[in-house]
C-alpha cells in the first residue's frame, strides 16, 4: 500500500501528516520546531523521527508499506540547507522518494490547493511568494529576523519592545505597550528588558505582537505605527513578487500565518494598501500543501 507523509518544519512546532495518496488524511502529528539552524542537526532529527514514528503509530500502517516524502522546511531553497536535511532523512530511513522544499511554497499550495500562484504570509516570519504553471518563481522578504521579516509577528513583537525602550528614554511618547508587555512577561521595569531578551526565542518575542493589536484598538498612537509599518512592509512584499512575475491579470493572493490568520484588523489594512488585488485566507494548513506535492510527484496518476 502507497502513503504520502507531508511535514511542515518550522521554527517554533513542527506539524506532520500522513495521508493516503487520494488526499485523505489518516492521522496528524505535531512537535517542537525542527529548524536546524536554530535548534542543531541532531536535535531536527530526532524531532523529525519521533513525528514520523507517532504519525505511523497513530494510522496503524503496515511494515511493508511504501511511503514517499515532502518536507517544507525554512532555507530548504538553498542546496546546502538541503544537504543537511538529505543527510538527516537518510539516517532515519525515509524512503528516496522525498521532496525537500521551503516552508512558503508548500504554505502556497496548501493554502491554494494547487501548485501555483502567490502567498503572503506572517507568522513568526515573514515571506511573500509566488509560483507560475510553468515553473517560475520569485520571492520577497523572508530573509530571518536579523535582515528581515518585516510584518512578521516577530518584527511587531520586536518594535513594541523597542517602543517601550524608547520611551522609557523619553525619546519617543508614551505607550500603553510598556506596561501589558512587562505583565506579559513578568518583569517591573523596561530595564529588565536587557537580560530578558538574552535569554528567550523568536517565538516568545513574537507573541508579544498580540499586545501590539490589542493596544492598537485602543487608539494607542505607537502602537498605530508599529502595525501600520508592518502592513506597509506587507503590501510591499505581495506586489513585488507579482511584478517580479509579471502577473497579469493580477491573481489572488492567500493570507497565511498565525498573525495573519489571527489578527483581521491587519488582513484589513493589507487589503487597503492593495486594492487591484484579491486576497483570502489560506484553505489548508501547509503540511497539507506538503501532502500534495507529494502526491503530484509520485501518484498522480495512481490512486494506490
Amino acid at each position: 500500500m502507497n502513503y504520502v507523509i507531508g511535514i511542515d518544519g518550522g521554527g517554533s512546532k513542527t506539524v506532520g501528516l500522513f495521508a493516503k495518496p487520494d488526499g485523505t488524511i489518516l492521522s496528524r502529528a505535531e512537535a517542537d520546531g525542527s529548524n536546524y539552524h536554530v535548534v542543531g542537526a541532531d536535535r531536527t532529527k530526532q524531532i523529525l523521527a519521533d513525528l514520523i514514528v507517532a504519525l505511523l503509530d497513530q494510522a496503524d500502517v503496515a511494515p511493508d508499506s511504501q511511503i514517499a516524502y515532502c518536507l517544507g522546511m525554512a532555507g530548504l531553497g538553498r542546496e546546502s540547507d538541503q544537504a543537511v536535511i538529505n543527510n538527516i532523512c537518510d539516517g532515519i530511513g525515509l524512503d528516496r522518494r522525498r521532496i525537500l522544499t521551503h516552508d512558503a511554497e508548500i504554505a502556497l499550495v496548501g493554502g491554494l490547493g494547487k501548485l501555483e500562484g502567490v502567498i503572503l504570509i506572517s507568522g513568526t516570519g515573514a515571506i511573500a511568494y509566488g509560483q507560475t504553471a510553468d515553473g517560475r518563481s520569485a520571492r520577497s522578504n523572508g530573509w530571518g529576523h536579523l535582515l528581515g521579516d518585516e510584518g512578521s509577528g516577530y518584527f511587531i513583537g520586536l518594535q513594541a519592545l523597542r517602543a517601550v525602550v524608547r520611551a522609557e528614554d523619553g525619546r519617543t511618547q508614551p505607550t500603553k505597550i510598556r506596561d501589558l508587555v512587562l505583565s506579559e512577561i513578568g518583569l517591573s521595569t523596561p530595564k529588565d528588558l536587557v537580560a530578558w531578551t538574552h535569554g528567550i526565542s523568536k517565538g516568545q518575542i513574537a507573541y508579544l505582537s498580540r499586545i501590539v493589536f490589542e493596544v492598537m484598538e485602543s487608539g494607542d498612537e505607537v502602537a498605530k505605527q508599529i502595525i501600520t509599518r508592518a502592513a506597509d512592509e506587507l503590501a510591499r512584499s505581495a506586489q513585488v513578487v507579482i511584478d517580479k512575475l509579471n502577473l497579469n491579470p493580477t491573481p489572488e493572493v492567500v493570507l497565511s500565518g498565525g498573525v495573519m490568520l489571527n489578527q483581521p484588523v491587519l488582513v484589513k489594512m493589507i487589503q487597503d494598501r492593495c486594492p487591484g488585488i484579491q486576497t483570502r485566507l489560506a484553505t489548508n494548513e501547509p503540511a497539507y500543501g506538503a501532502i500534495l506535492l507529494a502526491i503530484s510527484a509520485y501518484f498522480s496518476d495512481s490512486g494506490n
